[in-house]
């Protein structure tokens, strides 16, 4: 049976600790999170399809089906999860042994609490091939380039510094078999675009991207062939490298 634990205490630069039944922490320990404190109204509000829809003109089913196709872009290795919070969209690919040891990192002990949860109701416990881990994603103690596949949902557009961010993904991929999947949200000259200003003004998100620009950050700070769909004011972004 695959020991995502095992790998984790492999590949991590540093102490790892079980700072909660089924979840480790990192050293140094990074600040409390902004989602500490409302993550729940995250929950609540990021996932439906109303929500989805309206605000970004994209439908929730749209990032549970990346992530699956991002996860199923590689048969073997590690599959990592940088900023999973509460597994909202992702928790479907982790209900089920794959094969695969996936490690899965955020910041929010309040958002690792309620993936915990998550995968709890969903079979009963938090299973070996998964390793709940509390780390800052602007600079992860990994060994460099141990998954092969790395996956950021709805991250990029929070981070300030977000070619650092990017690098901080590349740098856990395999450089000749690995893909990299993330989303970020951007502008594209409709409506919407007011509600990310907003989101900006008031300290929940970065400044907003365009979609050439992000389009440019992504293919001078990914490795590999990068593939960019869009819904409504959502990107999905892929980068493959080798077969």
């Amino acid at each position: 049976m695959l020991d995502a634990r095992a790998l984790l205490l492999d590949v991590a630069h540093g102490p790892v600790t079980e700072i909660e039944d089924d979840i480790f922490g990192l050293a140094p320990a990074p600040p409390h999170a902004h989602y500490d404190r409302m993550g729940w109204l995250y929950d609540a509000v990021c996932g439906t399809s109303l929500y989805g829809n309206l605000v970004w003109g994209a439908p929730p089913h749209r990032s549970r089906d990346f992530a699956e196709h991002v996860f199923a872009s590689r048969n073997a290795g590690a599959h990592v999860e940088v900023g999973c919070g509460s597994l909202l969209f992702t928790a479907p690919l982790y209900d089920r042994d794959r094969g695969r040891p996936v490690i899965l990192v955020d910041q929010s002990l309040a958002m690792l609490r309620m993936a915990r949860a998550r995968l709890r109701k969903r079979i009963g416990r938090v299973p070996s091939y998964v390793a709940l881990v509390r780390g800052d994603a602007r600079g992860l103690p990994f060994a460099p380039a141990f998954a092969t596949t790395v996956l950021s949902m709805h991250v990029l557009h929070v981070v300030d510094d977000r070619e650092s961010f990017l690098k901080t993904l590349a740098a856990l991929a395999a450089p000749r078999a690995g893909t990299i999947g993330l989303t970020s949200l951007v502008t594209t000259g409709s409506f919407r675009d007011a509600f990310l200003s907003a989101l900006h003004r008031a300290g929940e998100l970065s400044r907003p991207l365009g979609a050439s620009a992000l389009e440019r950050l992504v293919r001078t700070s990914l490795p590999g062939s990068v593939s960019i769909e869009r819904a409504g004011n959502m990107a999905f972004v892929s980068a493959a490298a080798g077969p």
